[in-house]
């Protein structure tokens, strides 16, 4: 019964967070694709898939580990130490470079910290920054929560939030997976990727070698055999 409960509560939870981010993130970046502003979030989103997809493989793989490796600590002071592992040294450079990267980008951005109090019902942590166009006002809201997002579920072994964010693998557009096997945006977009799969073509080559094919001979045969026996009818009923 808990654990029934649990999973509706995820699933009501993740429904809110994906109509938050087709709120602050998707509904323009599909209206605008080829804005800079978008494409800048769009970026930097993708950034922060990979690096939450590398930290997993690496703390995964700090848990395997034994002394000495064992005292690795990833933080930016420590991004110079070696894995043994080559593999392991490579996946170690490209998330230490993603996160550099989301830094450097992060500083485009003027932010100020405040306090607000909604409805008297408590304070809480905000920032603000200056009123701009209404692209640099999305940019801003967009970025701010795709940051908290991020943070948000990431502990561990346990994935951040962000990777709900995919993009569809038939079209490629941006969407929230309400599922965690969830590949697709829409159902057609699986439909159609489904059919141009090499597995589906091998069923569907499958289907009609064993069961299309032999059953259209079975029907042609039996409407000859009806045709042939019409006819003899039909003689038959002349000479008589």
């Amino acid at each position: 019964m808990k654990a029934q409960l649990r999973r509706l509560h995820d699933k009501a939870s993740r429904r809110i967070w994906a109509e938050a981010a087709e709120f602050r993130i998707l509904r323009k970046a599909h209206r605008e694709p080829k804005a800079p502003c978008v494409r800048r979030v769009l970026r930097l989103l993708q950034l922060m898939r990979e690096a939450e997809q590398y930290r997993l493989q690496l703390y995964e793989h700090r848990l395997r580990l034994t002394s000495p490796d064992r005292s690795y600590s990833f933080s930016l002071e420590h991004a110079t130490q070696k894995f043994r592992d080559p593999d392991m040294r490579a996946l170690s450079t490209s998330y230490f470079d993603r996160l550099k990267t989301i830094e450097q980008i992060g500083k485009r951005y003027r932010w100020s910290p405040t306090l607000r109090g909604f409805s008297f019902g408590g304070l809480e942590q905000m920032v603000t920054w200056r009123k701009g166009t209404d692209n640099q006002n999305w940019e801003n809201w967009a970025v701010y929560w795709l940051m908290a997002h991020a943070a948000h579920g990431s502990s561990g072994l346990s994935p951040s939030h962000i990777l709900h964010f995919r993009q569809c693998g038939h079209c490629s557009k941006w969407f929230y997976a309400m599922t965690e096997h969830q590949r697709y945006c829409a159902v057609n977009c699986r439909q159609k990727s489904h059919a141009t799969s090499t597995e589906f073509k091998e069923k569907r080559a499958r289907y009609m070698r064993e069961t299309y094919r032999p059953r259209e001979k079975r029907q042609a045969k039996f409407a000859t055999e009806l045709a042939k026996k019409a006819t003899k009818e039909a003689k038959h009923g002349k000479a008589t």
